[in-house]
């Protein structure tokens, strides 16, 4: 799973139940006193300590170190450093991944640094792919070994990532998320939300939240015939989870079954989408390029439409793929999106459910949403996916 988002204030862990060490103790300041904010170039013992590290090109250093600032004036001490300083580094690197890893590793060690943004898109900042033993052995890609920072991922030495044989612990060391822009304009778009969120969120979209969810199998579904896997039933235990203070909006497509709910289509997608919500949930079928509503699909150029302003909230998107940042993909093109779309995103990399024969089981849970205004998660970048079409509906 990636999390794209827009950087701000904390960031959501790389796993989804593991917890963040506790902070180590730091000696408390003179308050009469105000000490500047003085950190070392490198993770270093002397100096301030640093709470969040942002990496990126050298190209967009500039652009985060507005975020840095923001950040730094209201208690998160925030340090940006460029690809070329973090190279330097650790020149023996055997690329632009361990690099970075190798300069987290130091800075949580040294600075005491919690959480850690990574400012660029997959080409600049690569993910790691990590072998996985699923229907078939398959490589996928993950932000997660920026995050779990014990030994190196590859501990027999041959080169493949993330192996049962490489004894990973897979508990966050770090919360990592990441700001997945490619031109200057992707980077001044995503900060521009994170501090305007941060500072003066659409309050009217904070209470409302939007599910979209449809009949999973068969994927040829029609209304009359039996339901094999609707995701109606996931978005039910949503929710019944929402905050008493939360207005829900759902939408589904066999909305028959459940009273209240409206009818799942594109029209009525996009419309609900345009308005913004503070979360929005799609429980469906997908692929890098699109969401699938029923028997048709939202396209990345339909995506780019949306005009919610700055009602703009988190997106967790239970389907395969949408979040493949090494390709063009929906959790980019939404959090890119100038004119509103969303201010984070949550997806898959890759397949997202589990198959025993044709009937799929979902794998993921999704942790409870608050009332809470505080900005808390970032934007990243997700897999590549090879997806598959049956008729007009995207499946996985």
């Amino acid at each position: 799973m990636i999390l794209l988002a827009v950087g701000l204030t904390a960031f959501a862990a790389s796993t989804a139940r593991g917890q963040l060490p506790p902070r180590t103790h730091r000696t408390r300041a003179d308050p009469r006193r105000a000490a500047p904010f003085l950190p070392a170039v490198q993770p270093s013992g002397l100096g301030s300590p640093v709470d969040c590290v942002i990496v990126t090109p050298d190209s967009l250093a500039d652009i985060y170190q507005r975020l840095a600032d923001y950040q730094t004036r209201v208690g998160i001490a925030t340090v940006v450093r460029n690809l070329s300083t973090v190279r330097a580094a650790d020149p023996r690197s055997n690329d632009v991944a361990q690099a970075v890893r190798s300069f987290l590793k130091a800075a949580h060690d040294l600075w005491g640094t919690r959480w850690a943004v990574l400012a660029g898109d997959h080409e600049a900042i690569p993910m790691r792919y990590a072998r996985v033993l699923f229907s078939e052995t398959t490589d996928i890609p993950s932000d997660a070994y920026y995050s779990d920072l014990d030994g190196t991922w590859d501990g027999n030495g041959n080169g493949i990532y993330g192996e049962v044989g490489d004894s990973l612990d897979m508990n966050p060391d770090i919360a990592v998320g990441r700001l997945s822009a490619t031109t200057r304009a992707d980077a001044q778009v995503l900060v521009a939300k994170a501090i305007h969120y941060a500072t003066s969120p659409a309050a009217g979209a904070l209470t409302k939240e939007l599910i979209l969810a449809e009949v999973l199998f068969p994927t040829d579904w029609q209304p009359g015939q039996l339901v094999s896997v609707d995701g109606a039933i996931s978005a039910e235990s949503l929710k019944v989870r929402a905050p008493s203070c939360t207005a829900v909006d759902r939408y589904y497509e066999n909305y028959t079954r459940y009273p209240g709910s409206l009818a799942l289509t594109k029209p009525a997608a996009l419309s609900a989408l345009g308005r913004g919500y503070g979360i929005v949930h799609h429980i469906g079928h997908g692929a890098r390029s699109q969401l699938s509503i029923g028997n048709q699909v939202i396209s990345l150029s339909e995506l780019a439409t949306l005009a919610n302003g700055d009602s703009v909230g988190l997106w967790i998107s239970s389907n395969c793929a949408s979040a493949a940042a090494d390709y063009e993909c929906v959790g980019e093109e939404v959090v890119r999106n100038p004119s509103g779309g969303a201010l984070a995103y949550v997806g898959a990399t890759r397949d997202a459910c589990l198959w025993r024969g044709r009937r799929p089981r979902s794998d993921g849970d999704i942790s409870r949403p608050s009332c809470s205004a505080a900005p808390r998660f970032r934007s990243g970048p997700a897999p590549r996916v090879r997806s598959r079409s049956r008729g007009p509906r995207a499946w996985r």
